[in-house]
């Protein structure tokens, strides 16, 4: 796929990554479902855990290391996560306002 841009975004690496985040996204519903019965706190509580892995992988690449042992050595794979329990945040808000939850 040749890569295409609006100005200086390549708007190519933004459809790649947004595919790779909804794939993830699947890939969580498979394994937890909706997850609409956790409380917010819950879904705070995930999203912070994936942030601090990715915040832990992304330390490598600052030359730091990490104050605990970790097994997040890919950030950009950590970033994904990341987004993912962000976009099922946003599922399940959406789901709420509507009155389908």
């Amino acid at each position: 796929m040749a890569e295409q841009y609006l100005g200086d975004l390549n708007v190519t690496y933004v459809a790649v990554a947004l595919k790779d985040v909804m794939k993830e996204r699947l890939r969580q519903y498979e394994k937890y479902g909706l997850q609409a019965d956790l409380s917010w706190g819950e879904h705070i509580a995930i999203l912070g855990e994936e942030f601090g892995e990715a915040c832990q992988a992304l330390m490598g690449l600052m030359q730091l290391d990490s104050v605990k042992e970790t097994d997040c050595d890919d950030p950009e794979m950590e970033l994904i996560h990341v987004a993912a329990v962000a976009v099922k945040m946003v599922e399940l808000l959406r789901l709420k306002k509507e009155g389908r939850l």
